[in-house]
């Protein structure tokens, strides 16, 4: 069920009103925080970026314009939060990694988590898969994004989303055949 945000609540939040600001956190947490865990690098960061997420939701709220869903805006920032946070995280292993001299042995993965028994199949091909390629499979079925819209989203062509689209599809066939050693004529390469 897609949380709603009404026009009222909206406007009363650029407003400054903190109470209009609890209900949309309300209404959309748990699908921002789903989706930060899946596309996040590091899973022990979550909750930062997802505080991140907000404080921006906060900052730029006056930005937002009415004529695209709030829910579309707000997958927006969620999904530049990320890309920017990965971003911070691949300068601070650069700076590690020129530190230790290209030294191997840091790495801000951390793969235990997707041994948790509450993990299903899924999750843990999404944790291998490059994040492009997460992305556009998490609008595409979490939140049920058209693809021309998931191009208007990420702010690039329609025929890249299809690409990655179809490319995630296949990703997730290997993974699957490697699991569970099926090697059929649409997985076997």
């Amino acid at each position: 069920m897609e949380p709603k945000i009404t026009p009222e609540v909206i406007n009363r939040l650029k407003k400054g009103d903190l109470a209009a600001f609890d209900e949309m956190y309300g209404a959309t947490i748990h699908k921002v925080y789903r989706t930060v865990y899946v596309l996040a690098p590091n899973k022990q960061e979550v909750n930062e970026i997802v505080n991140e997420i907000y404080f921006q939701v906060w900052k730029s709220i006056s930005n937002y314009n009415d004529s695209s869903p709030f829910l579309f805006w707000l997958n927006g920032l969620v999904f530049r939060q990320v890309k920017n946070w990965k971003m911070k995280a691949w300068k601070r292993a650069e700076l590690l990694r020129k530190i230790k001299k290209f030294s191997l042995k840091e790495s801000f993965i951390d793969n235990d988590i997707f041994k948790s028994e509450n993990q299903d199949e899924i999750l843990s091909q999404l944790s291998t898969m490059p994040y492009k390629l997460k992305e556009v499979l998490l609008l595409v079925y979490y939140y049920d994004y058209p693809l021309k819209e998931i191009a208007s989203l990420l702010r690039i062509p329609i025929g890249t989303v299809k690409s990655r689209h179809h490319t995630a599809i296949k990703y997730i066939q290997r993974q699957r055949a490697s699991i569970t050693g099926e090697v059929g004529i649409n997985n076997a390469k």
